[in-house]
């Protein structure tokens, strides 16, 4: 059948809600017809709705979803007209290859539609798992998109006659017989939330009243969410964990190290430099098996100064063959100041972590150092009371220093260690008298002096005298005199002073020539006199601002 170029359908429609008797269907009774039947009242079938869209193809021959035989006749029905033509079919029906979703095996389709057979019921079943299936499903074209098999015709209860149905390809809910234009045909919304749509007969053309798949359930995002929680409670309440997986992930010989918790022997040599290089004391000996006894000289001021005087730099660190899991020597250089250095540092394995067997060298400078209270100092500490035979030493550059006005300091006052085991070179220290001393003595020595030539004493506060009179006269004080002969006098400006003793620098001497001459009278007035020859002078400067002097005749 060809289609026509356009569609004006001429059938006119009754009003809705009215039946209309021309264009009606004989109603259809499932029980099989007698021989005469009851007077019953005449239920004329709905109008056609010609609003809906077709089929887009001719009806076949077999009305698919018939589930019962249409009985031959019905004699209380009144003669339905021919059904028009539909204006839309185009072309005929293709073949139905086999449905692939197809439960069961469809049934051949009788040969004549309106021979009546054997009653069916239309409600029936055909398999549990479809609560709507009243018949077996026809074979049917492949349909893409169906899920299930294709369900009951719900309005096969009615016979059509052989004409072409323009709704025929749509199926109604099987509890509707029914319908009227314009009324909701699902009495329950929910009854078909599960079935398929039906399958328009060709791909993109669809059938009002078809029920539309359900949409796609939408991805859940509890997924995100949950691990966006666990982020956030990583960043922000998990400060342990993520410093745990720091330092897990880093590399235990290059990577950060934790003082006293190195993962290697070369990080635990690295880490202990790079303390000193920074002049984190405290820190570097944290990398020592065995803490130093005496650290005395072992605090961040006195390595601020180190570094001051030698910064420690360019260092890196090799481990040796031969190491085993638990002992290793590892090489390290680096440069202390511009001395560069090579060096063996022992480490051992305790408690997981990496230990040096020594972190300082311990050096005797009591042969150096020989003096005691007289203002020295090394690198800022100052050295009155102190062991030196048992000093300990980070590697550095350590200076000795002297605060004595009194005294000045010559020869080679510094030192470096290199590393625990390094031999510093020996300190080749001079002490002399500053100048500032010479002037001092030379007062001090002049005033004393003078200030014992006017004391009325046989036997002066500076030393020289005379114990008493010869022949054991009573000596009369208030006759005695001193002076100096000619030549002689108290003026020490010409005087130089040096150290009596390099093991005692706190006393200084010199050689003079001064003569004095003492005249005195004992009680009975004979006159006595004699001379002084004053050859030597001391001084005792254990306190530079108040020297003691002394003399020697």
């Amino acid at each position: 059948m060809s289609q026509p170029d356009s569609f004006n359908p001429q059938i006119p429609l009754p009003p809705s809600g009215e039946s209309n008797p021309s264009a009606g269907l004989p109603s259809f009774d499932p029980t099989p017809a007698p021989s005469a039947l009851p007077e019953t009242p005449f239920v004329p079938a709905p109008a056609v709705p010609l609003d809906q869209p077709s089929v887009g193809q001719p009806a076949p021959a077999v009305d698919p979803y018939a589930t019962q035989p249409v009985p031959a006749a019905d004699p209380y029905a009144e003669a339905a007209p021919a059904a028009p033509t539909d204006p839309y079919a185009t072309q005929p029906a293709p073949v139905a290859p086999a449905d692939p979703y197809a439960t069961q095996p469809a049934p051949a389709v009788p040969a004549d539609p309106y021979a009546q057979a054997a009653p069916v019921d239309p409600y029936a079943q055909a398999a549990p798992t479809d609560p709507y299936a009243a018949q077996a499903a026809p074979a049917a074209p492949a349909d893409p998109y169906a899920t299930q098999p294709a369900p009951a015709d719900p309005y096969a209860a009615q016979a059509y006659p052989p004409a072409a149905d323009p709704y025929a390809a749509q199926g109604f809910p099987p509890d509707q017989a029914q319908f009227a234009p314009g009324q909701p045909y699902a009495p329950d919304p929910g009854a078909y939330a599960t079935q398929a749509p039906y399958a328009p007969a060709y791909p993109g053309q669809g059938y009002s009243g078809q029920l539309t798949p359900p949409p796609a359930k939408k991805k859940g995002k509890g997924g995100l969410i949950a691990l966006i929680v666990i982020l956030a409670v990583a960043l922000i309440g998990g400060g342990g964990f993520a410093a745990w997986w720091f330092f897990i992930r880093v590399d235990p010989v290059t990577g950060p190290v934790t003082p006293g918790e190195a993962r290697s022997p070369q990080a635990a040599v690295r880490g202990y430099l790079e303390a000193l290089q920074a002049g984190r004391a405290s820190d570097a000996l944290l990398y020592a098996q065995t803490q130093p006894t005496n650290q005395t000289f072992l605090t961040g001021d006195v390595l601020s100064q180190s570094l001051a005087a030698g910064a420690i730099s360019n260092i890196a660190v090799t481990k040796d063959a031969g190491s085993t899991k638990q002992a290793a020597t590892v090489t390290a250089t680096y440069n202390i100041g511009s001395q560069a250095v090579t060096a063996s540092y022992d480490v051992t394995l305790s408690n997981k972590h990496w230990f040096l067997s020594a972190v300082t060298d311990q050096v005797d400078l009591s042969y150096d150092i020989m003096w005691d209270n007289i203002g020295l100092s090394l690198n800022g500490v100052s050295l009155d009371g102190v062991d030196l035979s048992t000093a300990e030493f980070f590697p550095g550059t350590y200076q000795v220093t002297l605060t004595n006005d009194m005294l000045t300091m010559t020869g080679n006052s510094q030192f470096v260690v290199t590393d625990p085991q390094g031999l510093p070179d020996p300190l080749d220290l001079t002490l002399d008298l500053s100048s500032s001393a010479q002037t001092s003595f030379q007062q001090a020595a002049k005033a004393t002096l003078d200030g014992c030539m006017g004391e009325q004493d046989i036997m002066t506060s500076c030393g020289f005298g005379f114990t008493g009179l010869e022949g054991g006269g009573t000596p009369d004080l208030s006759t005695l005199t001193w002076t100096f002969e000619s030549g002689s006098s108290s003026d020490f400006s010409g005087t130089t002073f040096t150290l009596s003793d390099m093991s005692d620098p706190t006393a200084a001497d010199a050689s003079i020539d001064i003569w004095i001459d003492v005249a005195i009278r004992d009680t009975n007035g004979d006159r006595y006199s004699d001379s002084v020859f004053l050859y030597w002078v001391d001084v005792d400067f254990s306190d530079p601002a108040n020297p003691v002097v002394t003399f020697s005749s």
